[in-house]
């Protein structure tokens, strides 16, 4: 390759830019295609090259002072090729057969691209993109590195980034990795040595400043490439090693600086990061790059590259020691040290430099309101006039890329910053303080003068504390208090729990001094989500009972100090954006889980406690300041109006006796006027504004929230809801430890107030999402208030979900409708109002069907859920439904649990379950949807996800439950048992194999199984048998499929005492049924695992002494829908009897291998299951424990049978069970 060897001049540089030359100084010269004209023709041409490298000269001449030509007539297209063929004559050889371009022309050439990309006047495609990148890969790969210019190669690295910044996706992934080696390469150096003196120590400086300004630019360049760079083009190697340069460089970098500056603390002497202007480039630049790259996209856009634990280990101990980068008081910003850091005037404490005052009297004295964060405030050696500290050789710019860097990290991966919290996060409160010797990026928020510092801390500290991983994590945090005298107690060792705790108290104090004391109102937005994200992931319960208090008034004081008025007003913007984000942390606070109970009643209107640590009249306060700010009286938009909102429907779900006591009679607080009838008839529906029906939405979902919340959470919203058990059994449970309830009377009368103003208002108004929110109500509608309430209204509410169903367009309003519907036919009435439902629910069950024909997915899934809850209660009151409405229902459910997606086919299988459970197969209408019926369950059994094969194993025990299915004499009883097998033996899921066994127990007959007896007994004590291992094969299965998989398959270890007594109880009614022919079939099962079975009838035989008369009602396997009053995990807490499922060779019982006792005795006698309503009284528990020790019986008489047919191998065991 060639050029201009005896080019005289230094090639052009950016000093037009910095000289500020705009690029109208070329408006008046000739066009682009003129001016390109002699290049083009002498390319055209045959001659030698010399002709062309003039024609380019002088037109790179002509563009390096001026700027480029004008485009004139010439596309973005046309002038992206001609740059092309300035690239390709610049890198064209000469006659002599030259290696390489000239530096002039490859610098004017840079200078040319980097103006036409900054002026956007280029076409990025995939031709130009790739054909500029091989050139600058060109340019960048030299042999013989001791001839390259660092000025030539700095300018190609700069233009380089520009490209890569605008036209990076463009690029493969061969083209990726190829520039990434490249731009490695320049990262790489030695860090030169300080020895020598005179010109030796000069040159050794400029290299070393050369090489620093080259790994700068190639960072930029990295960074622009990794993360503009198309999904999957970043190899998992080559991310790792940009990693890893990052770590190298800054390692290089920091090497070597043993003393710290004066006035440094001396635990960071050691590897200090330098403090000078190219050092603090240098930093800010791979930062930078650590913080783009972190992170980046892999294949397909589905996961993230993540660095090893190594370099983010490293890299955390980089970041760290930035925290505080060029904030050493011991010499002066911009490298003078004869001005002295000002000091408190007061008590001679030291004060962060950005809350000093301007004058020096007092400290703080102005909060900063409508102060600009603008590049000024964070110029290089910037000192105001007042005295303040300014920014030191640019070193926030180091400060703030080492929180941006912090974020990427944890948004990348939370799970693997844990390790290094303790690094990041103060495990105590002196650690807060500006002069600690603990760098934190907590102190670093708190303490830093730059505004834009303190507001990228805390977006890192919210980073750091969001998503589910770190919620688990950070659940193990406690603090234990003496519980007379309130004091920490210590224990010798530090427990990570402690650790946690003592991070977990550190950090909620900073966050509350960050939000209750920041200067700056655009800080105020990320302290208030650090603080969000705080209580969102902590434990309270296990933490100090004042915290929530001492947020709340953090909270307060800074809304009370915020200037009155609108916000968004001329005299300072961003109030409103700071009122909005004080309310947004306020619904978290109120929505933190683990509140002490006199939170709630600090929150009343009506009195307050002065125990929780927080002021009484603040905390009485905090809720009919929310009805102000809902309320807009002071002019406040709509974005402050729905936060509150937002903040009361926190308040009404976790404190819901707070928000009742603000229903008064005389409406003193408020609280009525921002219930949707005042509040659309205050802002009115016929402006349009997007903002009257945000806030109108958010009114209604207050009315809605607030119902349920007072309804004591027995609302028939909550029936099936999700299809999911544990669901069901947290509400239920939740009833039992007595959730809050207004009284009958008042409840009634709410419920009249609202079918009466409230739902007129909302079912009319223009908006959907406000007709929708308002349909929501019902699901805290409760049997005890439809009651209560007159007729006229008990019909009104009744009816308004069906005319809505049938005469709206919007598909949100008609799920809501059918959401509203379902609600309804949960409900268990009684005579009162049982009339009137039954009399809408007829009708209704036409409109459901057709919605769930839908063309709208987000119709036919509540439809669906609808139709379960009507067959549901069809299956309870016969009469509610008639039998040709039940006949459709079927139909409906069979075309939905085989054509649907898992969402809607676990509701129609719900749905399936609850009709054959009620229905008489015997008579001829409903024989004949049967067989659809089973088809449909079967193929629920066999795909599907969980939620759908646990809902058919419910539905197919139903099924074999009821007697007029003739179930031993068909041919399909066998190969559901078979689906039912495969079941147990092949998913991972607990809950799944948990459900086949129980349906498996529901089998009455010998018949039912046919031929797959022998395997129903091999399969079922195998799987007791491998029960020990299980928890091993699932953590490594997890850890095989991904992360995801292996956190749920870790979760589902809670259920393996439930599946342990349940295999044994199934296991035990399956061997009741064996015959002495069945021995031949099952004799190496009898034989050879003769251990597991011993083991399983003693367990069960303990189960019975321990739990003599437990009821059905809790019987986790039997019920997965929640029907029951009882939870199987839950209630009986106090009590377990724990006995391992060993053979008789076993050493003795053992945790992790045990049965749930209660569980087991309540399996042994499955009963009637589904959802009959029974009323055990004391005769009936005697009767039910009877049955289970029959049938215990029952099981050792048929393991005698067939033991005695085996003759001699079997005749001892015959008789040991012949005993029992």
């Amino acid at each position: 390759m060639g050029g201009w060897h005896d080019a005289p001049r230094a090639p052009p540089s950016r000093a037009r830019r910095e000289e500020r030359r705009s690029f109208a100084a070329r408006a008046g010269g000739a066009p682009w295609r003129v001016a390109i004209a002699p290049v083009k023709d002498a390319a055209r041409s045959s001659s030698s090259g010399d002709a062309l490298r003039t024609a380019v000269r002088s037109f790179l001449d002509d563009s390096s002072g001026l700027g480029p030509p004008p485009d004139g007539d010439a596309t973005p297209a046309e002038i992206s090729a001609d740059v092309l063929l300035l690239a390709r004559a610049v890198n064209r050889p000469d006659v002599g057969g030259a290696g390489e371009a000239s530096t002039s022309g490859r610098g004017a050439l840079d200078a040319l691209v980097g103006d036409l990309l900054a002026a956007q006047r280029l076409h990025l495609d995939r031709e130009f993109v790739a054909t500029l990148a091989e050139y600058y890969l060109g340019a960048l790969t030299t042999d013989d590195a001791d001839e390259e210019d660092p000025r030539a190669t700095q300018n190609s690295l700069k233009t380089l980034a520009q490209l890569l910044q605008e036209g990076g996706a463009h690029l493969a992934a061969r083209e990726v990795d190829a520039l990434i080696s490249a731009l490695l390469a320049k990262v790489s150096y030695k860090k030169t040595g300080g020895g020598g003196g005179g010109g030796g120590e000069a040159e050794s400086r400029s290299a070393r400043n050369g090489a620093r300004d080259t790994a700068r630019h190639a960072f930029n360049a990295l960074g622009a490439l990794v993360s503009r760079a198309s999904p999957g083009s970043v190899s998992p190697r080559a991310h790792a090693a940009v990693g890893e340069a990052i770590v190298a460089s800054l390692d290089a970098e920091t090497r070597g600086v043993l003393s710290s500056p004066a006035g440094a603390p001396s635990t960071l002497g050691r590897d200090r990061p330098q403090e000078d202007a190219g050092s603090a480039r240098l930093f800010a630049a791979a930062t930078r790059c650590a913080h783009v790259c972190a992170g980046a996209p892999g294949g397909g856009g589905e996961a993230r590259l993540t660095w090893p634990d190594e370099v983010v280990g490293a890299l955390v101990t980089h970041l760290r020691r930035f925290f505080a980068y060029g904030l050493s008081s011991g010499s002066a910003p911009g490298g003078g040290g004869g001005d002295e850091v000002p000091t408190s005037p007061g008590r001679g404490g030291y004060v962060p430099p950005h809350l000093r005052s301007g004058g020096g009297g007092g400290v703080a004295a102005d909060r900063g309101y409508g102060s600009s964060d603008s590049d000024a405030s964070d110029a290089e050696g910037a000192r105001g006039s007042n005295g303040g500290f300014g920014d030191r050789f640019g070193a926030s710019k180091v400060r703030t890329n080492a929180a941006l860097c912090v974020s990427a990290l944890a948004r990348a991966d939370s799970r693997s910053m844990h390790a290094h919290w303790p690094k990041l996060l103060p495990t105590s409160v002196t650690q807060l303080l500006a002069r600690s010797p603990t760098a934190t990026i907590v102190r670093c928020a708190l303490n830093d003068p730059s505004p834009r510092v303190r507001a990228a801390a805390m977006a890192a500290t919210a980073n750091l504390l969001e998503g589910p991983a770190t919620k688990r994590y950070l659940a193990a945090a406690e603090v234990r208090t003496n519980p007379k005298t309130g004091a920490v107690v210590r224990a010798n060792f530090a427990s990570l729990s402690s650790t946690l705790g003592d991070i977990a108290c550190a950090t909620h104090e900073a966050l509350t001094r960050a939000v209750r004391a920041e200067p700056a109102l655009s800080c105020v937005p990320a302290a208030c989500k650090a603080l969000g994200a705080f209580h969102d992931a902590a434990p309270f319960a296990r933490l100090p009972r004042d915290m929530i208090p001492k947020s709340m008034e953090a909270v307060m004081r800074r809304l009370n100090e915020l200037p009155p008025g609108p916000e968004g007003s001329a005299q300072d913007p961003e109030v409103g954006a700071a009122r909005v984000s004080l309310l947004a942390a306020l619904t978290a606070v109120l929505a933190a889980k683990g509140a002490p109970a006199e939170v709630t009643g600090s929150l009343s209107p009506a009195r307050s406690s002065g125990t929780t640590g927080a002021s009484p009249s603040l905390a009485s306060s905090v809720l009919p300041a929310l009805v102000r700010y809902a309320a807009g009286g002071e002019g406040h938009g709509a974005a402050t109006r729905c936060e509150a909102f937002g903040a009361l429907r926190a308040a009404a779900a976790a404190h819901p006796a707070a928000v009742a006591a603000m229903l008064d009679d005389d409406d003193s607080f408020g609280f009525r006027s921002i219930l949707p009838a005042m509040t659309f008839a205050a802002s009115g529906t016929d402006d349009g504004a997007d903002g009257a029906a945000r806030v109108a939405q958010a009114s209604a979902k207050l009315l809605a929230d607030f119902l349920a919340a007072v309804g004591g959470g027995v609302g028939g919203g909550g029936a099936g809801a999700d299809d999911d058990p544990s669901h069901q059994q947290h509400r239920e449970k939740a009833r039992e430890d007595g959730f809050f309830s207004l009284p009958p009377d008042e409840l009634a009368s709410l419920w009249d107030d609202v079918a009466s103003s409230q739902f007129p208002a909302m079912t009319l108004h223009p908006s959907p999402l406000v007709r929708a929110a308002g349909l929501s109500a019902y699901a805290g509608l409760t049997s005890d208030a439809l009651a209560g309430t007159s007729r006229v209204n008990r019909q009104t509410l009744v009816d308004a979900p069906r005319a809505t169903l049938a005469n709206e367009r919007a598909p949100a309003v008609r799920a809501a409708a059918c959401r509203a519907i379902g609600a309804l036919a949960a409900l268990t009435t009684n005579e009162s109002s049982g009339a009137a439902l039954r009399d809408a629910l007829e009708p209704s069950v036409d409109l459901l069907l057709r919605a769930m024909r839908d063309s709208a997915k987000s119709v036919r899934l509540p439809a669906s859920w609808a139709v379960a809850n009507v067959c549901n209660t069809a299956a309870r009151r016969s009469s509610i439904v008639s039998a040709g409405a039940l006949a459709k229902i079927a139909e409906s459910c069979v075309a939905a649990a085989t054509q649907e997606g898992d969402k809607v086919r676990a509701n129609a299988a719900r749905a399936l379950g609850y009709l054959v459970s009620a229905a008489d197969f015997s008579s001829e209408p409903s024989s004949a949807w049967l067989p659809g019926v089973i088809q449909a369950l079967m193929s629920c059994l066999t795909t599907g996800n969980a939620k759908v094969q646990w809902n058919a194993c419910h539905a197919m025990a139903a099924l074999f439950r009821n007697p007029s299915t003739a179930a031993g004499d068909s041919a399909w009883s066998p190969l559901v048992v078979r689906m039912l097998l495969m079941l147990m033996r092949d998913t991972r899921n607990f809950k799944i194999r948990m459900h086949a066994a129980a349906t498996l127990a529901t089998l009455g007959e010998r018949s039912e199984f046919g031929n797959a007896y022998p395997d129903v007994v091999s399969i079922v004590t195998a799987a007791l048998e491998s029960l020990e291992t299980m928890e091993t094969e699932t953590g490594h299965s997890g850890h095989s499929q991904g992360p995801g998989d292996g956190e749920s398959a870790l979760a589902d270890l809670r259920y393996k005492p439930q599946l342990g007594a349940q295999l044994a109880a199934t296991l035990l009614r399956v061997l009741a049924m064996g015959t002495a022919e069945d021995a031949g079939s099952v004799r190496d099962t009898l034989l050879k695992k003769r251990d597991v079975i011993r083991g399983a009838v003693d367990a069960a035989t303990a189960a019975l002494e321990s739990f003599p008369r437990v009821g059905l009602d809790g019987a986790f396997p039997e019920d997965p829908f929640g029907t029951s009053r009882g939870d199987a995990t839950g209630t009986r807490g106090e009590g377990h009897d724990d006995v391992a499922v060993r053979g008789a060779g076993s050493s003795g019982p053992e945790r992790t291998s045990s049965l749930d006792m209660s569980t087991l005795a309540r399996a042994l006698s499955p009963g009637k299951g589904g959802g009959e309503d029974d009323e055990d009284g004391e005769d009936d528990e005697d009767r039910e424990a009877g049955e289970r020790r029959a049938d215990l019986m029952a099981a050792a008489a048929g393991l005698a049978r067939m033991y005695g047919a085996l003759g001699e191998d079997g005749e001892a065991l015959a008789s040991h069970y012949r005993g029992l």
